[in-house]
This record gives C-alpha cells, sequence and structure tokens, in this order.
C-alpha cells in the first residue's frame, strides 16, 4: 500500500530473488462494488488455493468492508503486460518510492514469458474485480479451507465471519460467531485454521473453536439442510459430521419411511418370517451394516433397493407372556445407536387367550380349536375351527348381595353346540379364594346353583370374575357385583333410594338385603335438620341458603316447594339425596326457624333448632369508587344494620 495527500492505493509486488532489485514490480489491486466503488485500502489477505483472497475499505464507506477474489493466473499476467508496455518502450518504470521513474527504453531483444525476471516496473494497467461480498464490519484477517471452499473472516469488533461459495463471482455469509470480549480484547489480529480448528490470535490471547456447527446438529434433515457447508450426514455414524470424519459416503437425502411394515403384526409362533421395513433413501451400506432392534433384542438387516428385512427375537407361545406386545421396532446401523425410523409392531400371543370368544373377538389372526379348546395362530387348527362361540350374552349386569346364598342366571348364545353329557359349572375367585357352583343349562340360559359370596373391603360394592366352564375348561366369563346395602345407604331415604337398582329395604335401624318390608312400604324416620347457613340475611331476599341434615328425602321432587325460612319460600336450586338442600330466599320481614317438609302429606317435617334472620341493612360506602365498564372488579360495601 502507498499513501499520499491525493490517493491511497494497494498493490501486490513481484520480485525475483537472484535480481531483487531489477525484477521488483507492483500491480494497483482494485476492489469495487457492483455501484463501481472503489475499495481501495487492503486490511487482510489470504491466499485460498490459486486465489488471492483481499479485504478492503474505503473512507467513503465507515466501517463497511468488501470481499475481492484474484485468480493468481490472471495477476501473473496483469505482470505481464506491463512489463511487456515498459519493454516495448511505452509509460515509464513507475516507481517513484524507490528511485526508479525514468521512461521506458525499448528493449524488444529481451525474451519475455512470465517469469521474466530483467525488467521491475510499477505499470499502468490494474488488477481490478468486483467484490463477492459486502459486509457491515471492518475486516482485519482472512483464512479459509479449500474443500468446500469456506472463507474466514476476523474482525475489528470480535467476530468471526464464515463465508461459502454461493457461485464462483459471489460469496454467501452463513454464520458469525463472537471471540473477543473485555479481557483478551476485540480485534482480531490473525485466522490460523488447522484440520478442523480455527485459532483466532486477539490483542491479550488465543482462541479456539471448531470450524463447523456440525456437533450441535442431531437429526438427519436439520443436517443436510443446514447452511454449514461443511456438514454432511453419515449413515454409517448416524451423526452430522464434517466428510474427513465419515468412515462412509456421506448422505444428501434423509432416510423416510415409505409405508408400514410388512406384515404389520405377527404372530409369536410365526418368527421365521421376515419382517420388510419400507425405507426411501436408504443408502447401501459400506464398511457397516444395517440393525433392526425390537425392545432390547437385534438382528441383522438385508439392505434391499426398497429398504430393509429382517428377522424378529424367538419367543415361545404362552399363556404366561400377554395376548399381545407392543414394542418400539427401530433400524439402526451396526457402527452407531442412531435410530434410522421408528415404528409399533405389535406382536400377538394367541395362547393367552383362554375362551373361544376372547380368541375370536381378538384382532388379531388367531383362530379358536374345539377339539383342544386353545388359541392358537391362524390355520394352526385340524379342521375343527370355531366358525361360532359358545359366549355369555353381556345384556345387564349380575348382581349379588355379600353374604347372601343366591343363584346366578345368565344368557347364553349357541348353548346347542355344547356336548349334553359333560358337566359344567361356575367359578369364581374372590380375595383369593375360589367359589364353585353347579350350572345348570337351559336352551339359552346357564343357571348357577346358591353361592355365597363375601369380601373384607369396606367398600359398597366389588367385582369378582365369574367363569362358566366344562370340565377343567372356560368356556367364557364375565363379572359378577357383589355389593352390601349397609354400605350404599347409610340412612333411609338412601336407601330407598338405593332400593331400585340394589333390592335394599330399611329396617331395625339399617339398609339391608334381608329386610321382610319391601322398600315401597318403608316409611322414614323423621327428618332432621343438623344445621344452615347463612344465618341472617337482608329483607329483600336473595340469599343462597345451604341446609345440611338426615332424612331430607329421596327424591328432589319429595322437598320441591316445601322449603320455608322464617315463613318465607326458599325455592330449591340444588339437591343431594337425604343429606343436603340448596335454596335461594325468597323476601322476608321477620326472624325463625328453618322449615323442611317431606312427601305430599306433610306428615314428616324437620325444624330447625337456630332461627334465621331477615335484616334491614344500609350500605353507606362503596370502594372502589369507579371501576371499568367491562367488569370483574370486586366491590366492598360498608353497611349498618
Amino acid at each position: 500500500m502507498h499513501e499520499d495527500i491525493r490517493v491511497l492505493k494497494s498493490r501486490v509486488t513481484r520480485r525475483i530473488d537472484r535480481f531483487r532489485f531489477i525484477s521488483y514490480s507492483e500491480v494497483e489491486l482494485q476492489c469495487r462494488s457492483e455501484d463501481n466503488t472503489n475499495f481501495p485500502h487492503m486490511t487482510a489477505a489470504y491466499l485460498l488455493g490459486d486465489t488471492l483472497v483481499g479485504a478492503f475499505t474505503a473512507p467513503s464507506a465507515g466501517t463497511k468492508s468488501a470481499i475481492c477474489f484474484f485468480s493468481m493466473q490472471r495477476l501473473k499476467l496483469t505482470f505481464w503486460y506491463n512489463i511487456d508496455r515498459c519493454r516495448g518502450g511505452t509509460d515509464s518504470i513507475g516507481l517513484p518510492h524507490i528511485g526508479r521513474d525514468a521512461k521506458c527504453i525499448n528493449k524488444s531483444r529481451i525474451p519475455l514469458d512470465e517469469e521474466t525476471c530483467e525488467l521491475g516496473v510499477g505499470g499502468s494497467i490494474e488488477a481490478v474485480e468486483i467484490a463477492v461480498a459486502e459486509v457491515d464490519v471492518k475486516i482485519t484477517s482472512l483464512s479459509g479451507v479449500p474443500d468446500p471452499r469456506i472463507l474466514l473472516a476476523g474482525t475489528d469488533d470480535g467476530q468471526i465471519l464464515q463465508f461459502k461459495s454461493k457461485s464462483p463471482a459471489q460469496l454467501e455469509e452463513y454464520d458469525r460467531r463472537n471471540v473477543g470480549d473485555g479481557r483478551m480484547g476485540f480485534n482480531v489480529q490473525q485466522l490460523d485454521v488447522r484440520q478442523v480448528n480455527v485459532f483466532a490470535i486477539l490483542p491479550k490471547g488465543i482462541v479456539s473453536l471448531p470450524i463447523s456447527s456440525c456437533h450441535t446438529i442431531t437429526s438427519c434433515q436439520e443436517c443436510v439442510t443446514s447452511p454449514d457447508p461443511m456438514c454432511q450426514w453419515c449413515p454409517a455414524a448416524g451423526k452430522c459430521m464434517t466428510s474427513m470424519h465419515c468412515p462412509s459416503s456421506a448422505a444428501s437425502v434423509c432416510p423416510v419411511r415409505n409405508g408400514p411394515p410388512s406384515p404389520a403384526s405377527l404372530s409369536i409362533d410365526d418368527l421365521n418370517r421376515n419382517i420388510s421395513l419400507p425405507i426411501k433413501h436408504l443408502p447401501q451400506p459400506h464398511g457397516f451394516s444395517y440393525v433392526c432392534l425390537f425392545g432390547t433384542s437385534s438382528s441383522v438387516a438385508t439392505w434391499t433397493e426398497i429398504g430393509v428385512s429382517c428377522a424378529l427375537p424367538s419367543l415361545r407361545s404362552s399363556t404366561d407372556l400377554p395376548s399381545s406386545l407392543t414394542e418400539l421396532l427401530a433400524l439402526s446401523t451396526s457402527t452407531s445407536s442412531y435410530r434410522i425410523v421408528e415404528y409399533n409392531f405389535t406382536l400377538y400371543n394367541c395362547g393367552a387367550f383362554m375362551t373361544c370368544s376372547s380368541c375370536s373377538a381378538s384382532e388379531t389372526g388367531c383362530d379358536w380349536c374345539i377339539e383342544s379348546h386353545k388359541c392358537v395362530s391362524s390355520g394352526k387348527c385340524n379342521m375343527d375351527r370355531a366358525t361360532e362361540c359358545v359366549h355369555i350374552k353381556r345384556s345387564s349386569q349380575l348382581m349379588i348381595p355379600k353374604g347372601n346364598s343366591q343363584e346366578i342366571s345368565f344368557g347364553v348364545a349357541h348353548l346347542d353346540r355344547l356336548p349334553k353329557k359333560e358337566s359344567y359349572s361356575c367359578r369364581v375367585v374372590l380375595n383369593g379364594t375360589t367359589v364353585h357352583a353347579k350350572a345348570k343349562l337351559s336352551e339359552t340360559s346357564v343357571k348357577c346353583e346358591a353361592m355365597k359370596l363375601n369380601y373384607l373391603d369396606a367398600l359398597p360394592n366389588v367385582t369378582a370374575p365369574l367363569e362358566f366352564m366344562q370340565g377343567t375348561d372356560v368356556i367364557d366369563s364375565t363379572e359378577v357385583l357383589i355389593y352390601s346395602c349397609s354400605l350404599l345407604a347409610a340412612d333411609c331415604s338412601s336407601c330407598v333410594y338405593a332400593s331400585a337398582t340394589w333390592g335394599c329395604s330399611w329396617c331395625s335401624g339399617r339398609c339391608s338385603h334381608d329386610c321382610p318390608q319391601p322398600p315401597q312400604d318403608v316409611i322414614c324416620d323423621r327428618p332432621q335438620i343438623v344445621s344452615f347457613t347463612p344465618s341472617s340475611g337482608p329483607v329483600e331476599g336473595g340469599t343462597q341458603m345451604t341446609i345440611t341434615g338426615r332424612d331430607l328425602g329421596s327424591t328432589i321432587e319429595e322437598v320441591k316447594d316445601r322449603v320455608f325460612v322464617a315463613g318465607s319460600r326458599c325455592p330449591v336450586i340444588h339437591y343431594e339425596i337425604s343429606k343436603k338442600i340448596i335454596c335461594r330466599l325468597e323476601k322476608g320481614i321477620s326472624s325463625g326457624p328453618v322449615r323442611v317438609t317431606v312427601g305430599k302429606t306433610g306428615s314428616r317435617t324437620a325444624e330447625s333448632t337456630l332461627l334465621y334472620s331477615f335484616v334491614e341493612t344500609n350500605v353507606f360506602s362503596a370502594y372502589p369508587p369507579f371501576a371499568p365498564v367491562s367488569g370483574g372488579t370486586k366491590v366492598f360495601l360498608l353497611h349498618h344494620k
């Protein structure tokens, strides 16, 4: 660079060691923007392959920088043109700053080629290039990577800018990183690339960081669409990395599922069949193999042009295994744990189905064999596959009271298919105890002889499995509900309400299934009011009152329009059987008890011992004094009685 009072220029020089002074030549470098603005001041340079990369600034551009590429071959030719002009006697030597500015003398006798060293000139022919990139900061250092072609630019404010070649005549910035700080300084004085790392020399230290960001990318799709040109997806490693570290060919397109597995589910008795996984864009393995993962098991996969095929782990049919087992079926590689694709795959175990109806109803390929009473994979029955199953009809809930000995009857379809001379029974397992009873068959139903069922838990009801059996084989199963009237209802009104469903009645001060009197003939005890709240309210009415008690009716109709407070009506707005009434008071003027009449006859009435008072309330202040028209503000009222 040479500077005088008129102009600032940047030049590249050439000299031959044996003829240092005579061969010394210069060529002016001009880096111009698209609008022809000249950036004359070179602030950094780097030789990237056969290209001289220069960063330039201009006094008129502030902190803005332009980057130009100068072909080394074109620079050689520019030197040659300038030397040739002077050799022919044109122009002057043009090197006044080293004392050589005489007019050129014709020396055509001197042979001329690109390596001519007998002449050295300043020359009037410049090397001019259009900027391949312009940035809004001052570039102070340059470095790069030849393949893929990446340029790194350090700045005076502590950044490293990263560019990639969008075209031979254009760079694209794809990343910026901050390396400077108040402790180490900001001016990036020099950049040095060593393999996959770049070292930034700052005024008070050196910072090292990876050139690429591949290690931060976890998925194939994110990798192949990354703006970082160094990042490529490595199928063998299942990672995003630079091509130099990938043991196989990099992938430019990610593998994707191309439909469900074939077959989509499989019996554990048919595991000798291979599963095909249709996958698009799956590269052929070189230096590694594909692996199918099923739960904690794995098997080597065979690659095809449309995906892979693999065997599943070996399992034996057993009643101990669940009827179906859904696991994640995934494809990985022998050199990584990355899962390329994943599927939900179901293995079904026909042997887990113990009845014909459950076997036939399953959405799997299972058949029920009549002779062996077993559920097997489709096609495994020897000519005795059941087409219609003997099964219990699911019409209504089977119920039996706790501790009572009672018969149980239920409808059964296709009873005529059962052999007549066999013995049949009913079996219930409750609290770990098995209860058996003989079963009598009619044309369409089965009656279990009286069974006495008890349970230990203090619960209103429990369910237990009920099995219809032929010898030791289970034909079908359902559930029976065992219930306790005394735990279903604590007072008479609740018991009467429960009678419609459970057949309970009220006697001897408790709810029971063994009462001699039918529930419709039961007259409950006098209702009781235990409490009510609030105890006072305005004479204008509108107060919501909650009344709690016992035997306050079995339905809302029994108390509707029959609640009075201090002589005023209190229409019911909410009702809980026997124990709670919520009503809203109409206006009143005096004090008095709360009265609830149950039923139309008026013979059952409850009256509170405490009194409710209607009071006149005068509001003399409100806060806040104003609020938004949209509402929602809490208002506090001050009043006296």
